[in-house]
């Protein structure tokens, strides 16, 4: 439906460039129009092919930088960032473990949301890629195509920034945010910066 819908703005744009250029007695500007057809059919079809080799390399990009840096797989991050000791034997009081749980919960809830997010702004922003790329055929439009490509590169990028953060918020938790050998208020200082910064990389 979208390419349907594409093609008839396509078309749109070419007649609108071909008029302008005509008008101004520009010959560039139907060399424009056509090049633009052009990237809008083959540049669209190239485009959404890569998306799963790209998205593929991200995703191999995020283990690499995991293994790399904790000697795990992602599947084991969690564990990692959430242990249960830190709610039981690293704290005194419970007011300050359900703090801390309160906090982990919704840091665990926001970075869930913003990868379900992302998932579902990927795909709806691959489903316009053929509207995008109609816009290359005119002059007034050929921002399109860079729009869409920053945007879909930013999403499918926003992976391996959030992994990178949980490095960062998994370093804080293994003590890096505190001295070494810490204990009581310093202790639980150290293990709540490290469950922000997991906030932090959800939002």
């Amino acid at each position: 439906i979208v390419s349907a819908i594409a093609a008839v703005v396509c078309i749109g744009l070419f007649i609108i460039q071909l008029a302008t250029s005509a008008l101004k007695r520009d010959g560039t500007g139907i060399a424009r129009a056509l090049r633009g057809l052009v990237i809008a059919t083959v540049g669209c079809a190239i485009t959404l092919a890569s998306l799963d080799l790209l998205l593929a390399a991200v995703d191999q990009l995020c283990s690499g930088v995991v293994s790399l840096a904790t000697g795990d797989s992602i599947s084991t991050l969690g564990a990692k960032i959430i242990d249960p000791a830190m709610f039981t034997g690293l704290v005194a009081g419970p007011g300050a473990i359900l703090i801390l749980s309160l906090i982990a919960i919704v840091a665990v809830a926001v970075v869930w949301f913003a990868l379900v997010v992302r998932k579902m702004l990927i795909i709806i922003t691959a489903i316009f890629a053929p509207l995008a790329f109609a816009g290359g055929v005119a002059d007034l439009s050929r921002g399109w195509v860079r729009k869409w490509l920053e945007a879909m590169l930013a999403l499918i990028f926003s992976k391996l920034i959030l992994i990178l953060i949980f490095i960062i918020g998994l370093g804080v938790l293994g003590g890096m945010g505190s001295p070494q050998n810490a204990v009581g208020l310093s202790r639980i200082t150290g293990d709540i910066t490290g469950l922000l910064i997991l906030l932090v990389a959800g939002l």
